[in-house]
C-alpha cells in the first residue's frame, strides 16, 4: 500500500540519507550496478528489524518493474523523497531502452563500419541506414572530434 512505500521511503532517509546511499551501502563490490532479490532483501534485513522479510519482497518487486529479479541505482531513485529527484530518476528509467538501442545500433555500426567488405557484400554498411546512423547521439560526437582535430591539425600546418 502507500503507506507502506512511504514509511519505507522515511525509514531509507533516515538510515541511509536517500536511494543512491542505500544502494551504494548495500550493493556488492562485484555487483556490475545492479542488486539481485537476495542481496536487497538480506541488505535491508542486516539494517534492522523494521521490516519482514515479505514486506522487503513487496518493496522489492515494486522497484523491479522489468521482473528480472535485480533493481539498478536508476529503479530505486523512485524512493526519493524530493518530488524532483525522483521525476528525473523516472524520467531516466523511461529513456533507458531507447538509450540502451541507440548504443547497441553505435556498437553496430563501428563494427561494421571499416571491415573493408565491398558494397554489395553482405556484411557491408548499407546506404539507407546512413541517415539514422549519422543522428545518434555517440556517432555525432564522434563526427564533432574527428572534425576538430583535422581542423587542429590544419591549423597546426
Amino acid at each position: 500500500s502507500g503507506a507502506f512505500v512511504n514509511k519505507f521511503r522515511k525509514w531509507m532517509t533516515e538510515k541511509f540519507g536517500g536511494p543512491s546511499e542505500m544502494f551504494t551501502v548495500l550493493e556488492p563490490p562485484n555487483s556490475e550496478g545492479r542488486l539481485s532479490r537476495a542481496e536487497f532483501v538480506s541488505g535491508i534485513l542486516a539494517q534492522g528489524d523494521e521490516f519482514t522479510e515479505p514486506q522487503i519482497f513487496e518493496i522489492f518487486n515494486l522497484l523491479d518493474s522489468a521482473c528480472c529479479n535485480s533493481v539498478a541505482m536508476e529503479d530505486v531513485m523512485f524512493l526519493d523523497l524530493d518530488p524532483k529527484t525522483r521525476m528525473g530518476a523516472i524520467r531516466k528509467a523511461k529513456n533507458k531502452p531507447r538509450i540502451e538501442h541507440e548504443q547497441l545500433l553505435t556498437k553496430l555500426h563501428r563494427d561494421i563500419t571499416g571491415t573493408g567488405y565491398p558494397e554489395g557484400h553482405r556484411l557491408a554498411p548499407r546506404a539507407w541506414h546512413a541517415p539514422d546512423i549519422e543522428k545518434l547521439p555517440e556517432v555525432v560526437i564522434e563526427r564533432r572530434h574527428e572534425y576538430k582535430d583535422r581542423m587542429f591539425i590544419k591549423k597546426s600546418e
